[in-house]
């Protein structure tokens, strides 16, 4: 990148100094990826990096995670960034020179990335800490991808030892977006994320005497079309929402049918509304259908990440922020709304902020893939794009 204005022209050095140290330490994590609340040589390696720097470094909340903070040399507000630190159950297949090492284990989300741009935000801030105004909080959190890591954190007393923030932003590597480009929207931003579970219960006997047996997978069959029907017949079309079900398993040979099955699946949705809504029509769907066929059925519904809503005065800074001193080139404050989930949204449910996507290139594999990796080439705009919105939000 080359940033033209006077404060992206100091940083832009600074970042580059810190870039290969920062290169590495992501090649490094990449290699060693660790699962939610297991990520102990990935919070060694943090604090190892951190040790000896002007910082005061807090005691970890929940074992794996590191919270720091950094004064700046004039008084100001307080900004936190945060970035997630764990990886996903999945095989890696990059064939990259720093794949995984931990079989089954990868960072198939870029976590990887969004740590070592924040170490170098970090490095980069301590290098012109006398231009901060205000105060840092920097959040290395663990167990992102479903383990609830910032709902726990938040609840384990993260802002009764930093003090309430005045902002929270976070930044997300996103495939599909122009290489390089940060966007977002004002409000809804990233969807809640509901699981269920249901248990279907009848009567196996032979496949050539299906008359003697009530068929749970029958019973599944039709259970899943009809859930199926929920968001495209009796859910607003305006407002967007899924429901997907994905694992169905029953039986053990082709000539025997099964005393049970399962399904399970997801619900995704934007308001509290749609949650409620699920809950009660996939329960009374499964009790409807499973009578139907004579079978029992049991359903377990269960609250998971609730929706990401970016406040629209935030959104505005950052745009006003990056387009100010990256150029317009760099923002786009016209994202889009997204039905995966990210437990950012319990920083955003505390405080005024922003989640931010970082474009990975258009064309570029998908996160939760095998063949993902982090784009290096955006690892400097990152940490740029950060350091410069902690440095200028003291002036807002």
């Amino acid at each position: 990148m080359a940033p033209g204005t006077e404060l992206s022209q100091i940083v832009a050095p600074v970042v580059r100094r810190e870039l290969p140290g920062v290169l590495d330490l992501r090649h490094e994590l990449h290699s060693r990826p660790e699962l939610q609340y297991a990520e102990n040589r990935t919070c060694a390696l943090i604090r190892d990096i951190l040790d000896g720097e002007a910082l005061t470094v807090l005691p970890p909340f929940l074992g794996t995670d590191t919270v720091c903070i950094l004064e700046g040399g004039k008084p100001g507000p307080t900004v936190l960034l945060r970035a997630d630190i764990d990886a996903l159950p999945i095989h890696e297949e990059t064939g990259v020179s720093w794949c995984s090492k931990n079989a089954g284990v990868q960072h198939a989300c870029g976590h990887d990335g969004h740590t070592a741009i924040l170490t170098g935000t970090i490095m980069t801030l301590l290098r012109l800490r006398e231009s901060l105004r205000g105060r840092v909080v920097f959040v290395f959190q663990p167990a992102e991808e479903g383990g609830g890591g910032a709902e726990r954190l938040i609840d384990a007393g993260l802002f009764d030892s930093t003090g309430l923030p005045d902002a929270a932003f976070a930044l997300h590597g996103w495939p599909g977006l122009p290489e390089g480009v940060f966007t977002s929207r004002a409000g809804p931003v990233m969807a809640a994320q509901d699981r269920f579970y249901i248990d279907i219960t009848g009567s196996g006997g032979h496949g050539a005497m299906p008359q003697l047996s009530r068929d749970p997978v029958l019973a599944a069959a039709s259970l899943i079309m009809e859930l199926q029907s929920l968001v495209s017949r009796e859910t607003d079309p305006r407002l967007p929402s899924v429901l997907s079900v994905c694992t169905v398993h029953g039986g053990t040979a082709e000539n025997i049918i099964p005393d049970t099955a399962s399904l399970s699946g997801t619900t995704r949705y934007f308001r509290d509304v749609e949650r409620d809504f699920f809950e009660e029509r996939i329960h009374s769907l499964t009790d409807l259908v499973c009578k139907a066929h004579r079978t029992e059925g049991k359903l377990r519904y269960v609250h998971g990440y609730i929706p990401a809503v970016n406040d629209p005065v935030m959104v505005q800074t950052c745009g006003n922020i990056l387009t100010g001193t990256l150029g317009p080139e760099y923002w786009n404050g016209a994202g889009d709304m997204y039905m995966t989930a990210e437990d950012f949204a319990y920083f955003l449910r505390a405080v005024p902020g922003a989640l931010l996507f970082l474009g990975l290139g258009e064309h570029w594999p998908g996160l939760h893939t095998p063949s993902f990796d982090f784009n290096d080439t955006v690892l400097e705009t990152g940490i740029t794009g950060l350091s410069v919105l902690a440095l200028e939000f003291g002036k807002q």
